[in-house]
C-alpha cells in the first residue's frame, strides 16, 4: 500500500500539471526535478530533456532567470520579476515568479519557478479589447437603426394614409405604394 506522503505528492503533481502556467520545480541542489506540460509548451523541450538539468543550464540564455533562483531563500522566500526568455522556437514575454520550498525530509531550500507568458495575456486581452469594441458597435448600429426606424416609420405611416385618400387617382396612388416599399 502506498504511503500517504506519495498519495499526496502524486495528488500535488497532478495538480501542477493541469495548470496552464508554465511549473518548473527545482530539489535543493538546483536541479530541476518536475516540470509541467506548460513548462514544457513554454520552453519548447521536453520534460526528459529538462529534469535533472540546473536551472542555470535550462535557462543559460536567460541569465536573468538563473539569477531570480539563486537570490531564493529563507531571507527572500519570494520574487517577482518580468523579462524575455530565449527558447528554441525564439524570444518570450514572461513574468517570472520563484518561491522558495522548504522541504520537509531534511529542512533544506529548493525552489519552485512559475512562469507566465506576457504574450498570450496580450492576445487574450488584444481579443476581450476587441470583443468590447464589437459590442459598443453592436450598440451602436441598434441605436442608429432605431433613430432612423422613427422618422422612416412616420413616413410610411403619411404614405399609407395618402394613398387611401388616393384611391380614386391610381396614378398616384402608384407613387404612395413605391413609398411604403421604399421605407420597407
Amino acid at each position: 500500500m502506498a504511503s500517504e506522503d506519495s498519495i499526496r505528492t502524486a495528488d500535488h503533481e497532478a495538480v501542477l500539471a493541469s495548470l496552464l502556467e508554465a511549473v518548473v520545480a527545482f530539489g535543493p541542489t538546483g536541479q530541476v526535478n518536475f516540470v509541467n506540460p506548460a513548462a514544457e509548451s513554454l520552453l519548447s523541450r521536453s520534460r526528459r530533456a529538462l529534469v535533472g538539468r540546473s536551472g542555470e543550464d535550462v535557462f543559460a540564455s536567460s541569465p536573468w532567470v538563473a539569477e531570480l533562483l539563486r537570490h531564493l531563500g529563507p531571507d527572500r522566500p519570494a520574487i517577482r520579476e518580468e523579462g524575455e526568455i530565449m527558447t528554441p522556437a525564439g524570444r518570450v514575454s514572461v513574468l517570472a515568479e520563484g518561491s522558495a520550498v522548504r522541504e520537509r525530509s531534511d529542512g533544506s531550500t529548493a525552489a519552485v519557478l512559475v512562469l507566465y507568458d506576457l504574450s498570450r495575456r496580450s492576445a487574450l486581452q488584444d481579443q476581450e479589447t476587441h470583443r468590447r469594441r464589437v459590442a459598443e458597435l453592436d450598440r451602436m448600429a441598434a441605436q442608429f437603426a432605431h433613430e432612423i426606424n422613427n422618422p422612416l416609420s412616420g413616413i410610411r405611416g403619411a404614405a399609407q394614409l395618402l394613398g387611401r385618400r388616393l384611391v380614386d387617382r391610381s396614378d398616384l396612388v402608384e407613387y404612395t405604394d413605391m413609398i411604403v416599399r421604399q421605407v420597407d
